[in-house]
């Protein structure tokens, strides 16, 4: 996940990042609230059909939500996430599970993902989308942060959406 791009159209989402780049630590701590606020106020939160995963850029979630269509945890965990590395934030995205119970074969399935921006000086800054209290994990969930590469397989069909069905934006589609 570390270079996140998209036909060119990542460079529009580059420049609306700065918006959210703070000057010290405390001030990139309210930066990274506003971009927290700005995802759950500007995006529709829509889960993508049953047994498909569609992972959208950056770019394609921004346009996607213009349009009225609605991204999941995935495609806003991908936006925040890239807006952090943008403006020079380390984040990594923590996958989690809801279900207690591990499936047959003992592995627990994901069911959640949301980005953890790293702010020195202050530590893991959590900045989940769908979940409505800032910098706090939701309840109930499992961490399988150290043990995604094991549930992979689990998850349904990827299919990642690039483009925005524009040719260029200006600056003025990204305020």
């Amino acid at each position: 996940m570390m270079a996140v791009d998209d036909d060119g159209q990542g460079q529009y989402i580059r420049e609306f990042a700065q918006r959210f780049k703070g000057t010290d630590a405390n001030d990139q701590y309210a930066k990274l609230k506003e971009l927290w606020r700005y995802t759950r106020k500007e995006f529709d939160y829509e889960e993508d059909p049953a047994g498909k995963q569609f992972v959208k850029s950056p770019a394609r979630t921004y346009w996607d939500n213009q349009k009225g269509d609605g991204a999941d945890c995935k495609s806003l965990s991908i936006f925040e996430y890239f807006i952090c590395r943008c403006i020079g934030v380390a984040c990594y995205l923590e996958f989690v599970s809801f279900f207690s119970k591990k499936e047959d074969d003992g592995r627990r399935r994901i069911t959640h993902v949301y980005p953890v921006a790293i702010v020195p000086g202050i530590g893991e800054v959590v900045i989940d989308a769908v979940y409505d209290k800032f910098d706090q994990r939701p309840p109930g969930i499992t961490r399988l942060v150290k043990k995604h590469s094991k549930v992979f397989n689990q998850m349904a069909d990827i299919h990642y959406i690039t483009g925005t069905g524009k040719a260029k934006p200006t600056a003025q589609d990204l305020s």
